[in-house]
């Protein structure tokens, strides 16, 4: 190592060079791991709404109506709009998922019992904190992710 510095300067450039190489990776790596946390939450907080909308449907058998509002409660602190929420019933005669009504006094669903109820949330968009940086995900569209949730549960 000679005496006039010139080594020591070599070594600080070269470690320039190291930070600006691996730093953008870092960033991303952090990034895409906070993204995937706030996604992972809205999505638990969207299967947990809809589980107690099929709850309050199936077990306390209460009004579409209501199922909604509860299911747009538990959903807080997520923006959920009424017209998310889709409260069906399974037809064993046809084979198919029909719209869950109301009894005609508007106590109740008209569920019959033994019926399987499913709740579901359809249309939300999670805003990414990222804006389009992860654009190329399944769904994503304008900085926005598409989710969905349901759940179902036996009509008691």
């Amino acid at each position: 190592i000679s005496s006039g510095g010139e080594p020591m300067t070599r070594r600080r450039g070269a470690a320039m060079v190291e930070i600006a190489l691996v730093l953008p990776v870092l960033l991303l790596l952090l990034l895409g791991i906070i993204e995937f946390g706030l996604i992972l939450n809205d999505q638990l907080l969207l299967r947990q709404s809809a589980e107690e909308g099929a709850r309050a449907a199936a077990v306390l058998g209460k009004p579409v109506g209501d199922v909604t509002s509860v299911t747009v409660e538990a959903a807080k602190p997520t923006v959920l709009q009424p017209g998310m929420v889709q409260v069906e019933y399974f037809d064993p005669s046809s084979k198919v998922w029909l719209p869950a009504g109301d009894i005609a006094d508007g106590s109740g669903n008209d569920v019959p019992r033994g019926a399987m109820i499913r709740v579901s949330i359809v249309g939300y968009r999670h805003r990414l904190v990222t804006g389009s940086f992860f654009s190329f995900l399944p769904g994503c569209q304008d900085g926005t992710l598409a989710m969905t949730a349901s759940a179902v549960r036996g009509r008691e």
